[in-house]
């Protein structure tokens, strides 16, 4: 008999802010990711929050993938790539300071193969974020902060 690991029930977390589609946010807006696990099954969360209070992360930029309408998926690892270089293009400009020398964390978030391929939605968005290692919260914005 062969069984399957099980994850262990956690509560929810008691989360701060507006419950969002983390992909809806704009530059300027700060936001946090909470997770837990029930019944075997991953839960994720994203809220919205005010940058002047406690926050995990902030989007600094919003840019689309060049791809033309109905181009197939260009693959995750293209994906990353364009999002890598750009996010850290636009790194300098908006914290104030290098990410060599920032004690900032770069990430982004990218559409999926689904929302990229959608004949609607053609999801080409790609959200760069800031945020310290370990998610530590912070308050406040990064802009100009040359943290």
């Amino acid at each position: 008999i062969q069984t399957k690991p099980t994850m262990p029930n956690e509560s929810a977390p008691d989360w701060i802010g507006e419950v969002v589609n983390v992909h809806d946010l704009v530059e300027g807006d700060c936001f946090n990711q909470y997770s837990w696990t029930n019944d075997d099954r991953l839960i994720e969360i994203d809220t919205k929050v005010n940058c002047n209070g406690p926050h995990q992360k902030e989007i600094y930029k919003r840019l689309e993938h060049p791809a033309s309408t109905g181009a197939p998926w260009p693959g995750d690892q293209e994906m990353n790539n364009y999002a890598t270089i750009n996010c850290y293009q636009a790194f300098e400009k908006f914290v104030g300071k290098i990410y060599e020398l920032s004690e900032l964390e770069i990430d982004f978030l990218t559409p999926n193969q689904t929302n990229f391929e959608d004949e609607l939605a053609q999801f080409r968005g790609i959200h760069c974020y800031v945020y310290f290692q370990d998610n530590k919260e912070t308050v406040g914005s990064a802009k100009s902060s040359a943290r």
